[in-house]
């Protein structure tokens, strides 16, 4: 399984696969490079609007081309196998560049234009992280509300709604 992860450092785009011994990368996030990512988001929210799907994969070929810049990042970390976690990191409060690379739409991303979500051998998920990532706050304590329907089977007459909710609330019992 891949786990990769693109952030900005610095005055870089950094990428890199977060598991021991990964492989990272860096690019310099020039004014140029932030033109081509705004310029992608812009793309696709145009090819979405008019239902043309025609622009997609050349938005993904070049989002892929923008990741293997100099030492083709991209494809030596695609060059495993199983499910692909990619994941876009930004902190709790992103300045204007992080929010750019937010709107990258990262879900087109292709390799010789074929989309690595249209790939059925591998899963391949896109997270955007705001803030890092840390261990969830032990839930307060709090007397368990439960939310049910009960459903007459076709056939059957009438549900007896008050013995279906009587169980339920004798099962949950602690």
């Amino acid at each position: 399984m891949l786990r990769a992860r693109v952030e900005i450092r610095g005055e870089d785009l950094f990428c890199s696969d977060t598991q021991s011994g990964g492989l990272s990368s860096r690019t310099a996030l020039s004014e140029e490079t932030l033109s081509a990512l705004r310029e992608w988001a812009s793309r696709y929210d145009k090819a979405v609007r008019s239902g043309d799907p025609d622009p997609l994969a050349a938005i993904g070929n070049e989002i892929a081309a923008l990741l293997n810049q100099g030492d083709r990042w991209l494809d030596r970390v695609l060059d495993g196998t199983g499910e692909i976690d990619f994941e876009i990191a930004v902190p709790a409060r992103p300045d204007d560049r992080e929010r750019v690379l937010l709107d990258v739409p990262w879900e087109v991303l292709a390799t010789d234009s074929l989309f690595l979500a249209a790939d059925e051998q591998r899963l391949f998920r896109v997270s955007r992280r705001l803030g890092n990532a840390a261990e969830p706050a032990a839930p307060a304590f709090r007397d368990v509300a439960l939310l049910f329907m009960a459903a007459e089977v076709e056939g059957q007459s009438v549900l007896n709604h008050e013995h279906e909710e009587s169980a339920i609330l004798d099962a949950t019992k602690s």
